[in-house]
Parts: C-alpha cells; structure tokens; sequence
C-alpha cells in the first residue's frame, strides 16, 4: 500500500541508514571531488509502498516525502570544494509538490541527505566515501548501462544487513551512480522486520527519468511501423577464417527487397521483424534488435559493416550515432532536406572515411550512410571496408536504399463495411495507422503518430463510402476549425494539420454508406419478393 504518512514506527532506522549520515571524518582517504555542476538537475520516477500490523507508527518527515511522491527532482544549487548544495522537489499524485534543501560533502559523507550524491570516478572497490563509518560501504560494481535515454557508466553498491536489536529480520539497499557525475541514477530500498508484536515491510525505489546532464536518444518508431528496402547488398571476401557470420548476411545477394516491422519498442530498445523476400520467390524473417542509446543488439555482426537500420531520432550535427565507449566514433557530420515519398524530410547524413592501426594490421572504412532525422530509420547506405596485415586480407561491400514506408508519404487504407471494401488513401509526413469506420457516427476514424513538429494528413475519401456537404474533423475529440475541403466527382480530399506527437484523428461526414452492402440488398428485395409471390399464391388458392 502507498504511503500514507502515518504507518510504521521505524523509528530512526531508515532515516539514519538512507537519509542523514551526520558523521565527522577522523581518518581522510584520497580525497573525492563532485562531478556536478550548478545548473544542473536529474529528475526520478518513485514507487513506494508498505505492510505493516502497526496502525500507530509514523515515519521520519523525509521518508514520508519521499514515500508520498510519484516524482521528484535534484537540482545543484552549489558547489564548493567538496560540498554540493541541492533542493530536491517531491511532486505528489494531487499535483502539489514540496522543495526542501540539503547538501552532502562527497569527501566525507557528511550532509543532511546523503547518497544523492558520490564523488565522481569512483571505482570499484573504492569507499563512497572517506569517513570510517563507510568502510564496508564500497563500490562493489562498475558497467555500462542505458538510463534517461544515455548509455552511461554507471558504479554500483549492493548490501544487506541483519536487524538486530529486538527486532528480527533484514534489509538490502542497492544504489547506482553515474561515474562521471556521480549523481543517483537507481536506488532500492527494501526492509523486512518483526517484533512480538508487530511485522513490518518497507520498499522504496526511484530510478531517473530525465535530465539535462546528457542528451536523451530517443527511439522515433513504434510497433506496426515498416520500412522497405531495395539495392539491399553485401559480399565478403576474405583470406581469413571468420568466425561468425550471420545467415542473413550472407543472402543479402540473393534478396530483392528487405521489410523492416517494428514489433516493440522499450525506452531505447527497438525489437524488429527483418523479412527477406528472395529472388526465388521465399521468404527468410529474423528478429533482430538494436539499442539506439548504446548500439547493443544483434541487428549487425561484430566487427563487420552492415547497414545501420535504426538510430536514435532528432540526432543533431556532431553528435555520435551510439554512445559506445569501444567502438570507433561515426558522427553526424551534416544534415540536408530531400524529397522523399513526396514529402520533403530532414536527413541526417554520415560520411565515413576511417583509417586506423589496429597494431595486428590496419583497416580502413569509407563510405556513408543517411538517416530521417525525425524517425532515425535508415534511408541509404553504402560501406567498403578494407583490412590487411603482412598475410591476408578482408573486403566487405554493403548498401541499401529505401523504396517504401509507413511513416510518411502516400498510404493506402482499406476499410469495410459489411464485407464490401473501400480504399483509402492518406498523403502525411507521419505514420498513420488502425483506420476503420463507425456508421453509426458517420466517421472515419484512425491514428497518426510523429515525434515533433508539425505534421499534416491530405486524405482521400471516396464518394461511394462518404459524402455531403458538411465535414469535421476532430482531433483527440475535439473539432478543429482549419481544414480545407475539395470535393471532386469520385474523392473528397480533405486536408489538416496538427501539433504531433500521436492522436486519434476522427472525421465525420454527412453521409456514409449504410451497414448492409449492395448484396444485402439484393438478398433483402429477393426474400420481400418472395413473400409476396407467396401471399399472391394464397390469395387465389382461397380465391379458387
């Protein structure tokens, strides 16, 4: 259950293992420094909840903050020596929220709130901090991880304690840092105790969701989104005995085209159907995923030169395509506006020139690669790399290029009514999806998703599904009054815009096509025909 403010008499136990290290150094290790800066601030989702048979007891002021919160925010309001000073803001569910301010010395572990912050570079094995009293609190592991969009080095620690004093039970507290900044990035709290009396379970955990210490890359396609690819190529032709190469690779010379379906995104991670469709006429599908953040995943082979099918979107100039540490750099170098699909798009464009000793030989990468800024999904790619030492060799060959997609341009819709069909089409530079039609409202009604700015849809209804001289559309329900109508003999063409990101468009006519098709109608003047004949029958038998 949430907290309440008013529920168990932990008396100063949480409150002095989580939140108010008061401690005085007497023994100095080398000194820690903070990694934050002023200005900056991170921002955490929280869940907490808790049972207890004590009705009676109360928690310390902070942990009820805390507990009560659905969100809360750190932001460094100074920083001088060792000491950085923070206000952390708890947003409440009822929408007010609460500011307090507290300050942590990194060095020593003293403050009012302390753990928000380490010093930075810590590594493992090291004390969070120098003071005595954290001798068995050490960094006790040290990765790379994806959070709020970024793929960070993170440190960690993990540990639990019996509780004693009267009292049976344990507690395990987990804190991830970012070793940079040294700020909290993850923290978990979780208590089990009993008494004579009473039993007590306690768990807290907050994890960041936000902040403008680092830029967030963000995924810009979703499920039931497609790309289709044509010029899809690789060759390979090597003196060396390669390890792996993955099946798909190697019929790339045997496809005629490649689909790309999203089948589900989590945060920076893009779960995809790749379906090859083959000169022969079969089909081969692999589930393939790719990280934006990290470039994790298996949507390509280690060490080899594929096309790069997704990256993050709204990628700027400079920026690295994946924020990984062990691989060689490949920034956006520009980006420039092309037509695509009759929509004009930003692209974001890669040119890659790279030579590089690799001491057992060296290899060399040229070539470039061009993704749409606003859904990071590849548009083109070509790529050569070349490796060699005093024995052999290794070439590489790859390219791609977009034919068709989902997620802009012109899309065909069929929809129907009573088995009969109608089509649809939708000129939009955003995805637009799950069309059908609601008679009884006289509406057709479907979705459109992007990740930022303006989008607008030109769509074409046919006269035979709908018609008149009224027309709304709304917008998440709501009628929007700039929308241009022009009728023609077989279409309406109605077009509007809207703020993206993603939203139930429903459009509403004078008329629409009836429930029962043009079949129904036979089948229903059939049976009245053959009731009459019927009743015409019996009337001259009687007759007779």
């Amino acid at each position: 259950m949430k907290f309440k403010g008013k529920l168990i008499a932990l008396t100063l136990l949480i409150a002095t293992l989580l939140f108010v290290y008061r401690f005085q150094p007497t023994v100095k290790a080398q000194p820690r420094t903070p990694g934050v800066t002023v200005g900056e601030w991170f921002r955490y989702k929280v869940e907490a909840y808790l049972n207890s048979t004590d009705e009676n007891a109360t928690f310390p002021e902070d942990l009820i903050l805390l507990g009560e919160s659905i969100l809360t925010e750190v932001s460094v309001l100074k920083v001088s020596d060792s000491n950085i000073t923070y206000t952390m803001t708890y947003h409440f569910e009822n929408g007010s929220q609460v500011s307090k301010q507290y300050w942590v010395d990194v060095d020593s572990g003293n403050g009012t709130l302390t753990m928000t912050f380490i010093g930075a570079n810590l590594t493992e094995g090291d004390q969070i901090y120098a003071s005595p009293e954290y001798v068995n609190k050490t960094i006790d592991s040290q990765y790379y991880y994806v959070y709020a969009g970024g793929f960070r080095e993170v440190v960690g620690m993990h540990y639990t304690e019996p509780i004693t004093d009267g009292l049976h039970g344990h507690e395990t507290i987990i804190f991830i840092w970012d070793r940079m900044k040294g700020a909290t990035l993850e923290f978990s709290y979780q208590l089990y105790m009993t008494n004579a009396t009473y039993t007590y379970n306690a768990t807290i955990s907050t994890q960041i969701i936000e902040t403008n210490v680092w830029k967030k890359k963000m995924v810009g396609t979703w499920h039931g989104d497609w790309i289709r690819y044509v010029n899809v190529n690789f060759t390979l032709i090597s003196t060396f005995k390669l390890v792996y190469v993955p099946e798909f690779l190697t019929l790339y010379n045997q496809t005629e085209w490649v689909i790309n379906r999203v089948l589900y995104v989590n945060d920076t991670l893009i779960t995809f159907e790749h379906e090859l469709h083959l000169e022969n006429g079969t089909e081969k599908t692999y589930i393939l995923q790719v990280n934006v953040a990290s470039g994790e995943g298996n949507m390509t082979a280690p060490g080899l030169i594929t096309p790069i099918w997704f990256i993050a979107a709204n990628l700027e100039v400079g920026d690295n395509i994946f924020d990984n540490p062990w691989s060689l750099p490949v920034p956006i170098n520009r980006t420039e506006t092309f037509r695509l699909f009759n929509i004009q798009r930003r692209i974001n464009i890669a040119n890659i020139s790279i030579t590089v000793d690799m001491g057992s030989g060296n290899l060399s990468i040229t070539g470039f690669m061009k993704w749409d800024k606003f859904t990071g999904v590849l548009i083109e790619a070509e790529g050569y790399m070349h490796f060699e030492n005093q024995t052999d060799y290794v070439d590489m060959w790859c390219s791609a290029k977009i034919n068709a997609t989902n997620l802009w341009g012109e899309t065909t819709h069929t929809v129907e009514i009573e088995g009969s069909p109608f089509e649809v089409t939708v000129l939009s530079n955003t995805s637009v999806y799950e069309m059908s039609v609601n008679t009884s409202e006289k509406a057709l009604i479907f979705n459109v998703r992007g990740l930022s700015g303006v989008g607008f849809c030109n769509v074409s209804i046919p006269t035979s599904l709908m018609w008149g001289s009224t027309w709304e559309v709304c917008i998440d329900g709501q009628p929007i009054e700039d929308v241009t109508v022009t009728p023609g003999d077989n279409y309406t063409y109605i077009y509007f815009e809207y703020t993206l990101s993603e939203h139930e468009v429903k459009i509403v006519s004078e008329n629409i096509v009836p429930e029962f098709s043009l079949t129904t109608l036979i089948i229903m003047l059939i049976n009245l025909l053959t009731v009459a004949i019927a009743k015409k029958h019996s009337i001259i038998n009687k007759n007779k």
